[in-house]
């Protein structure tokens, strides 16, 4: 027969009674590890739920009064000691973060969401489309077909993931402040969020080049390379927190991650270059260049245009929403228009695209 533990009965001011606890007028029964109420008093709407979830009701009167939260710390005291008395066993100089009371790691996991969202939604579509390809070609031995087909791949999708990497850059406090700001999430959650974001994009292309290539390696039947470079990747990460966590914080984390995601990246690439069948000739390494170059100008002025529309805007979401759309709007024109005139072919191949369209219709 299940019991309660003392220390619950103790924090509860609850009597043990085997398989139930009773606290107060109530009874709850211990079912599955859960504590249950014995009988809930519900509404007909309700009567489906009643044999199912136990209701989880917010007293802060009850849970947050000094007396509830005064026993609680002196229960975890006397459990786990005070944090003067673990100082004597920490080594020499210890390295303490303090994001704030964990909102480092929150504002990591609400800027990772969103960028996944937005890179990957893009890159991993790609590499799902591609994958199918990559095997079919490398059953059939049809080497030089499958090494265009990752060259185009990547040079492609670089050509639209650097500005989106410099754009998300730009934009990110906005873009923050749009999808979650409001309630809680006051300005200093949007402020050091959207700083994760930031550094955080610069690993945007690291991570869809360690997409692709990786499909490329798995196609092959070759997975001890990405598995390697995989665990450089994380002991370069985890060097990487000790150096930079303590001086920059939470963007030491989120540079981190991004550095972490380019050095994934290139021990991916650099056994492809070897050899005549390189994935990447000297062209190709030119017009990434001339990619990044125009998506770091592009950033730039976006970035600049945005701190001067903000004092024309209205405030709240309206003006946040304008302010991303007009800003989108003139990252992808400009962003075009230097490729176009650094003679990006990528950029000649979109035009080639639209005018065909447009003579279809």
């Amino acid at each position: 027969m299940e019991t309660a533990p003392s220390w619950f009965c103790e924090i509860m001011r609850a009597q043990n009674f085997g398989d139930t606890l009773s606290c107060g007028s109530k009874t709850y029964v211990y079912r599955n590890g859960v504590w249950n109420a014995s009988h809930l008093d519900v509404s007909d709407q309700q009567k489906q739920t009643e044999e199912i979830f136990a209701f989880k009701w917010k007293k802060e009167t009850t849970f947050n009064s000094p007396e509830a939260l005064g026993r609680v710390r002196d229960w975890l005291i006397e459990r786990y000691g005070t944090f003067s008395a673990l100082l004597p066993l920490l080594p020499p100089e210890p390295v303490v973060l303090d994001a704030g009371c964990g909102a480092g790691m929150s504002a990591l996991e609400y800027a990772s969401n969103l960028y996944l969202v937005i890179s990957g939604t893009f890159i991993l579509s790609v590499t799902n489309v591609i994958f199918p390809k990559l095997s079919r070609l490398t059953a059939g031995g049809r080497e030089g077909e499958f090494q265009n087909t990752i060259r185009q791949t990547l040079r492609v999708c670089l050509f639209f993931v650097l500005p989106m990497s410099a754009g998300l850059m730009a934009v990110a406090r906005p873009l923050i402040a749009l999808v979650y700001g409001g309630g809680e999430f006051d300005a200093f959650s949007i402020g050091i969020t959207s700083t994760a974001l930031s550094w955080m994009s610069l690993g945007m292309a690291g991570y869809a080049v360690q997409n692709i290539l990786s499909r490329a390696y798995f196609a092959k039947q070759q997975g001890r390379v990405p598995l390697v470079a995989g665990g450089v990747s994380i002991l370069v990460n985890l060097v990487l927190c000790q150096l930079l966590t303590g001086r920059f914080l939470v963007a030491g984390l989120a540079l981190t991650s991004a550095v972490s995601a380019a050095v994934y990246a290139l021990l991916l690439l650099l056994p492809l270059q070897r050899g005549e069948g390189r994935i990447l000739d000297g062209g190709a390494l030119t017009d990434l260049l001339k990619m990044t170059l125009a998506a770091a100008v592009m950033g730039l002025c976006v970035y600049r245009v945005l701190g001067g529309l903000s004092a024309f805007l209205p405030g709240g979401k309206l003006g946040e929403l304008f302010a991303l759309g007009a800003c989108a709007a003139l990252g992808v024109i400009l962003y075009f228009l230097l490729a176009l005139i650094l003679r990006v072919e990528e950029a000649g191949l979109c035009v080639s695209l639209i005018k065909k369209t447009l003579k279809r219709g």
